[in-house]
């Protein structure tokens, strides 16, 4: 599956988070912001606990010419939005990416926002998140790839989720969510949304409005039919 600047939504259970995974199987280089301070405990990531935007670009320098999988967490009793956080992380990986936007290097890194609802919200405005804000549109010359997960993506920035090139929609719960991701889908897209059932999803190129639906399997990769 082609991630780049991908929206995955769906309730809990249905099957994002199986999808996601196997996707990160193929990227050596991910940031992803931990809100809900689970995936910083599984093998394979290495924490950091947020204690600043300057501690943070220390640590991701010293990390920048190698491999990573960095889940950035908040430590206990931390108080700082997660929209805050989002806007310095993006600062900092366009910093570490600016060689590849210059031509000298062609390294990518994958940003990941697991509940983008916290991290991205539906009521922040994008001159309050100027470098997250740059991301959609300026992120591919700088070798970033967005990945965007939310349960719900009506609680998700408008402009950041308007400017997703790709999106993939398991089971939603709330009936305006299936409506939002029926209204991306376009005019066959009413009732896709509704009918899905757990694992299944239906995934759509915003840029040439193909749609398909697939099925996650825990083992393999996705399998695909005719949306």
């Amino acid at each position: 599956m082609d991630s780049t600047h991908l929206g995955i939504f769906g309730a809990s259970g249905s099957g994002k988070t199986t999808l996601v995974k196997q996707m990160l199987k193929g990227r050596d280089r991910v940031i992803c912001l931990d809100v809900k301070n689970e995936i910083n405990k599984e093998k394979g990531w290495e924490a950091h606990f947020w204690n600043g935007s300057q501690n943070f670009g220390r640590f991701l320098r010293a990390r920048a010419d190698r491999k990573f999988k960095i889940a950035i967490a908040m430590p206990l009793g931390g108080a700082v939005p997660w929209a805050e956080i989002a806007n310095e992380v993006a600062y900092w990986v366009m910093l570490m990416q600016e060689d590849v936007n210059e031509g000298r290097s062609e390294r990518r890194v994958t940003l990941y926002f697991d509940e983008a609802s916290k991290s991205l919200p539906v009521n922040i405005e994008p001159r309050k998140l100027p470098y997250v804000a740059d991301l959609p549109e300026r992120g591919r010359s700088y070798g970033v790839e967005l990945v965007i997960v939310s349960q719900r993506p009506t609680g998700v920035n408008k402009d950041v989720r308007g400017n997703l090139a790709r999106l993939v929609s398991f089971r939603l719960v709330e009936h305006d969510d299936q409506r939002e991701m029926e209204k991306k889908l376009g005019p066959d897209g009413k009732g896709l949304i509704a009918g899905l059932k757990n694992f299944e999803f239906i995934e759509c190129d915003m840029t040439t409005g193909e749609k398909r639906k697939g099925k996650v399997l825990k083992t393999k990769p996705p399998t695909y039919t005719v949306a």
